[in-house]
């Protein structure tokens, strides 16, 4: 996260007790926020599913692909995101952007096959239906996609927002859950 490190310094460099509170804040909820809304999205759909009298068995096939395919993508796209990392704090110190956009799709591109293959090579022996199994190779393939596109939203310094966009993201998921539970959608057959 290119830009976090320059907005901390400045943070840091008030030095008052105000601004190192507010410092230490804004780092844990940049660095920990998409864990704490996944987290918070996670029970509040178990909630649900309880509520809605959703088996264990069903409950931990929606879970298990959900936490894997979380911790996975981070582990896979995290050595990549810091070389980006690197790059793209050198792009806006030396204001250099003609390359920032393309470097995106370009990481995004090269990452999306062996993500692919990494994620079908885990689920092969898996027996889970087949539909479970490309599901949760697609939502892999997205979070490891949305790690690489946060590194560079977040150069953009408009963290209140990305904070925003990701809430609403989890409210509209848990809403979402909520009416196709009521409507009986995601009843197992």
């Amino acid at each position: 996260m290119a830009g976090v490190g320059f907005e901390l310094k400045k943070l840091f460099t008030a030095r008052t007790a105000l601004g190192h509170i507010k410092a230490y804040t804004y780092s844990a909820i940049v660095t920990s926020g998409p864990f704490l809304l996944l987290t918070g999205m996670m029970l509040g759909v178990q909630l649900l599913f309880r509520i809605h009298g959703v088996s264990l068995e069903e409950r931990n096939l929606f879970l298990a692909p959900v936490v894997y395919s979380f911790i996975f993508s981070q582990i896979f796209t995290s050595p990549f995101t810091m070389v980006l990392t690197r790059y793209l704090a050198d792009c806006l110190t030396t204001s250099f952007l003609r390359d920032v956009t393309s470097s995106l799709f370009g990481m995004g591109s090269l990452l999306v096959l062996p993500a692919g293959i990494l994620a079908a090579f885990f689920l092969k022996d898996s027996p889970i239906p087949l539909l479970s199994k490309s599901l949760s190779v697609l939502f892999f393939l997205e979070l490891t996609l949305i790690w690489v596109e946060i590194l560079y939203l977040s150069a953009v310094k408009r963290y209140k927002r990305l904070i925003s966009g990701f809430s609403a993201g989890v409210l509209a998921a848990i809403l979402l859950c909520a009416l196709l539970l009521q409507l009986d959608f995601l009843s197992p057959p």
